[in-house]
This record gives structure tokens, sequence and C-alpha cells, in this order.
């Protein structure tokens, strides 16, 4: 479950693909070095497993969720499908998942129901 203060300093969503071409994607967090944007080895990472649909940038004010050492770290939602998905929910979808079509930001993804 996605908690308030993750949603909170959301300035948009970016998708990466097109977010009508799925029924649902998985709702999860990631923390990034950065507020905003992507890089190329941080997407490598989140890959590894699964497809990056689309990802949450903040506010240029946001707090960091947390720092070790000097280093500061942003959790922002991702929003992603793994490796086979859609073929073990054929007829359903996971408990995280949400309809992209109705994400936005600041605002927590409405969990889908059913099956």
């Amino acid at each position: 479950m996605i908690d308030e203060k993750i949603v909170k300093h959301e300035k948009n969503i970016v998708w990466l693909v097109e977010p009508s071409d799925y029924p649902w994607v998985r709702e999860d967090i990631s923390d990034f070095c950065q507020k905003q944007g992507i890089s190329k080895s941080r997407q490598s990472q989140i890959e590894r497993r699964r497809k990056l649909i689309g990802y949450a940038d903040l506010e240029d004010n946001a707090p960091p969720s947390y720092i070790l050492g000097t280093k500061k770290y942003y959790e922002r939602r991702v929003f992603v499908v793994r490796d086979g998905d859609y073929q073990v929910y054929k007829y359903g979808h996971p408990a995280e998942g949400v309809d992209p079509l109705k994400v936005q930001p600041k605002v927590k993804a409405a969990v889908l129901r059913g099956s």
C-alpha cells in the first residue's frame, strides 16, 4: 500500500510507453538519487525483472525520503509489469494492480477490485 507521504510532493507522472496499452500496471515504490527524470543505469536496475511503464517526478522543493552519508534518496512511485504478468493474471490482476489511465500525481491510485 502506498503511503500518503510518497505522493504528497509529486509533480507529474511520466509514461515511458502508452499507458492505454495496459489494462493494469503494478504500482510500486523505488528510491532515486534525483527528484526528476531517470538515469539509464537506474532504469536498467528497475527493469531487471520487470518493464518500467512510468514513474512519478517530484516537485523541486520535495524533501529527501532518507539520507545515507552525504547521499539523498527520494522515494517515488513507479509503474511496472513483470515478465509473464498477463499470462499469470489472464483473468485478474495482482493486489497492487492499478488502472494506469486513472493514475494522477499527488493522488494515491485506487487498487483494482476483483479477481
